[in-house]
């Protein structure tokens, strides 16, 4: 299949790794600067939804870097074997915990007072690589840089759980769920294997700077890839790099 991604970056900390190493891959890209949690995502998916283009939703968060040459792995990945969620692997934070992965074998709770992150650790990984292993099934994966196929968020809406419960989302009350979680229920309620890619690990800089959502003005912009003087335009817009917001 051909994989003609969108990654939506949500800025939020200006965070300048980050932002160096979203603005060097090679695809389309939607900026969203200092958008308020859920809109950032509940906004990326309305501009890809919109434009048909695209065949896969990608969400880079703040303090995430990725390269060029791990983001051509995935996409060939994506590509070889038309995964529904697929994505790479990194560390919790950079701190207590980087020496484990953003991901889960076991599915987290909604509900706060039983939730539990099992995260997978990076020695785990070492032997899943030694023996062989490529990529690896997971209930988690915090939607690290995952590619999401456009069926499912025809069906699915970030920000909202695919069942009924009394548990508030995280913006409405601390320790509620986010929006990682609840999609990750949402792929296991419909049987949607969340799939990890072992030998792509990124660098997770974890919180690395002042919050500025609510300090500075929120902005979206569209940012088209540019190959062999060609460029993409998204519906109703012009093709030159274009604020939304």
């Amino acid at each position: 299949m051909n994989c003609k991604p969108l990654v939506c970056f949500g800025n939020a900390y200006d965070c300048e790794p980050a932002i160096k190493a979203f603005k060097e891959l090679p695809c389309d890209k939607l900026q969203l600067d200092y958008i308020t949690y859920p809109n950032n995502f509940i906004e990326a998916q309305k501009f890809f939804l919109k434009n048909k283009q695209y065949t896969h939703f990608v969400y880079l968060a703040p303090d995430l870097v990725i390269d060029v040459l791990q983001f051509r792995e995935l996409v060939k990945m994506v590509e070889a074997f038309d995964f529904p969620v697929y994505g790479p692997v990194c560390n919790v934070d950079m701190g207590k915990y980087i020496d484990k992965l953003a991901c889960c074998n076991k599915l987290p709770s909604i509900d706060y007072q039983n939730r539990n992150y099992r995260w997978v650790q990076e020695e785990a990984r070492q032997y899943f690589l030694n023996a062989g292993m490529k990529y690896h099934t997971v209930k988690f994966n915090a939607l690290a840089f995952c590619f999401i196929k456009r069926e499912i968020l025809e069906k699915y809406e970030f920000g909202t759980l695919p069942f009924e419960s009394e548990e508030l989302p995280i913006w409405e009350n601390r320790g509620g769920w986010a929006c990682d979680l609840a999609f990750a229920h949402y792929c296991d309620l419909n049987k949607i294997p969340i799939k990890v890619d072992l030998t792509v690990k990124l660098k997770h800089l974890r919180y690395p700077g002042k919050l500025l959502v609510g300090v500075k003005k929120p902005l979206i912009t569209f940012i088209p890839f540019s190959k062999h003087g060609e460029q993409n335009s998204p519906k109703g817009k012009i093709s030159s790099s274009s604020q939304i917001l």
